[in-house]
């Protein structure tokens, strides 16, 4: 579910293989929470749901912020399929809900764009799927990621996807980084 855009305003609902990761990010939403759980168990049955509203946009509604586990348990880790390739997510100290779903259509193009051999930065990497999709097919890449646990976890991804020799790790800020690579060149 996203949002505006499924005609549900303020609610996100992003399910990675059978856990389920929601925020509600209105206070008009935050009314129906209660039955947005009922429903999402009854119609889906999840092994668990997990809330992530943990952001700014809570208090900007004026509700506080919130992460915990609405119904039964969701694990540290999740592994989930897009395609070929295969990601572990982080649902609960990942950003956003733990995984961008919303670039999945980028890295299905990107798997017919890049070719063997091209170089490919992956800036902001987080869980370094764009960069894993290009290694994948056979790109030199470099991902640049400031915090050090992501980078952790997209080292995993790596590994997953048997790419883990084909990236080079940068930690750190990524416009710093971009700056001065500009200026060495």
């Amino acid at each position: 579910v996203f949002s505006e855009a499924d005609q549900l305003p303020g609610l996100i609902v992003d399910q990675y293989a059978d856990s389920l990761v929601v925020q509600f990010r209105s206070a008009g939403m935050e009314r129906w929470r209660g039955s947005v759980v009922e429903l999402l168990n009854t119609l889906l049955q999840p092994k668990g749901i997990l809330e992530r509203s943990d952001k700014e946009f809570r208090e900007e509604e004026g509700l506080p912020t919130m992460t915990a586990v609405l119904a039964g348990d969701v694990p540290p880790r999740i592994l989930i399929h897009e395609g070929p390739l295969q990601f572990l997510i982080d649902p609960h100290h990942g950003l956003k809900t733990g995984f961008y779903l919303d670039q999945r259509p980028t890295r299905t193009r990107l798997l017919h764009l890049v070719e063997p051999g091209q170089r490919f930065l992956d800036a902001f990497s987080y869980t370094g799927s764009l960069g894993i999709v290009a290694a994948v097919r056979g790109a030199r890449v470099v991902c640049v990621e400031q915090q050090e646990p992501f980078i952790a976890l997209a080292k995993e991804n790596a590994r997953l996807n048997h790419v883990g020799d084909r990236i080079e790790w940068i930690a750190g800020d990524a416009f710093y980084w971009l700056q001065a690579q500009a200026h060495a060149n």
